[in-house]
């Protein structure tokens, strides 16, 4: 099972690996929501906040968890499948459920949250580059200020 051994297309003529491949930008966006929760939940890698105060305490959490099995019943289903309390189920949530609940619930359910407002703006660019990154059909422009946006939430996440 698995991949265990040089894939045979590896001998084709003009295959690179892994640069004739496409970069999976589902798991790098899973990883990507599921790592900034773990952030605010105060729950990535054993790191703190450092100077800064981003962190979520664990009722605020819970309300948010609460308020998310909630809004289910709200949200059509056309929009994805029924979302799982956040403050406690991660461990089940599939790429679809971090996409839905970080772009449709989070801005929502965060709002008013954090103890500064440039962590809620943060978190909003966040949103905001996952929503242009799916789009069909996007300008240059556009996709030269999404260039310019993710660099500057990177640098922001950074500080």
């Amino acid at each position: 099972y698995g991949i265990n051994g040089t894939p045979i297309m590896s001998k084709a003529p003009g295959v690179t690996l892994p640069f004739s491949s496409p970069f999976d930008f589902m798991h790098m966006l899973e990883n990507t929501c599921s790592n900034y929760v773990k952030h605010i939940c105060g729950e990535f890698k054993g790191l703190d906040a450092g100077r800064e105060s981003y962190i979520l305490p664990p009722a605020i959490w819970k309300e948010i968890g609460r308020a998310t099995t909630n809004a289910n019943s709200t949200i059509p289903s056309v929009f994805g499948h029924r979302i799982l309390d956040v403050s406690k189920e991660r461990t089940f949530f599939t790429c679809e459920s971090y996409l839905v609940w970080c772009t449709l619930y989070a801005p929502i359910l965060l709002r008013n949250r954090f103890s500064r407002p440039k962590y809620y703006g943060h978190w909003m660019l966040f949103v905001s580059i996952i929503n242009r990154s799916i789009c069909f059909k996007t300008t240059k422009a556009e996709r030269d200020q999404l260039r310019m946006d993710i660099k500057r939430w990177y640098q922001e996440y950074e500080e």
